[in-house]
């Protein structure tokens, strides 16, 4: 079957296996200063989540489908998803499939979620993912807990970083696994290396995402 852009998780988030993962938020902001220690930040342009990979040894025909699979998205174009395959969220539970945006504040800065199972729990550290129609998406985290009422919402919580103006209350949530479109920048991987001994290991890669 033919592949498109962005490519499906399972081309590469489903394969990826015995590897670790680290998430980062690269900002653009701008940081200005007086002589009297007085500091103003202003915001370029939107924050970008950054994912780094180190990859643990594979069987060197494993070790080559992986990495074939990564140099079929290097490219300015090439854009793919890509979950966590180490992540769940913290208390565990299933979040269901019919998670929405309650509300989103004045600020922007907060959100509120409808359709969870009672008492389910949002713990802080947990990721989620909203897709707009368009194909953007939205990959945040929350910096509040909270439980769900027997209705099934949560009060609202702050998140980072802020939801971008598509974004709005009804849209569907992805708590169970969050998403995020990315891209790899140049230089971005570091294949396996084949070793005697029928074993293949140091492969690495980085990752930006595409807003």
């Amino acid at each position: 079957m033919a592949l498109s852009f962005p490519y499906p998780l399972s081309f590469l988030s489903d394969v990826l296996r015995r590897v670790d993962v680290t998430f980062d938020l690269q900002r653009n902001d701008e940081l200005s200063g007086s002589g009297d220690s007085r500091y103003w930040t202003s915001e370029l342009a939107r924050p970008l989540w950054t994912v780094s990979v180190s990859m643990s040894a594979h069987k060197p025909a494993d070790a080559r489908a992986v990495d074939a699979r990564i140099r079929a998205l290097a490219g300015a174009k090439g854009s793919f998803l890509f979950a966590d395959p180490l992540y769940a969220p913290a208390a565990g539970g299933v979040p269901g499939s019919a998670v929405t945006v309650r509300a989103i504040s004045t600020e922007r800065d907060m959100i509120g979620l409808a359709g969870l199972p009672e008492g389910y729990r949002v713990e802080i550290g947990d990721r989620f993912s909203i897709a707009s129609a368009a194909g953007a998406i939205y990959f945040g985290e929350f910096a509040e807990a909270a439980v769900a009422t027997s209705a099934g919402i949560t009060a609202q919580l702050t998140v980072t970083p802020y939801p971008p103006l598509w974004l709005g209350a009804g849209a569907s949530v992805e708590l169970a696994m969050p998403y995020l479109k990315a891209f790899i920048p140049p230089g971005g991987h570091t294949p396996f290396t084949t070793h005697p001994g029928y074993y293949a290991d140091n492969a690495s890669l980085s990752m930006v995402q595409r807003p």
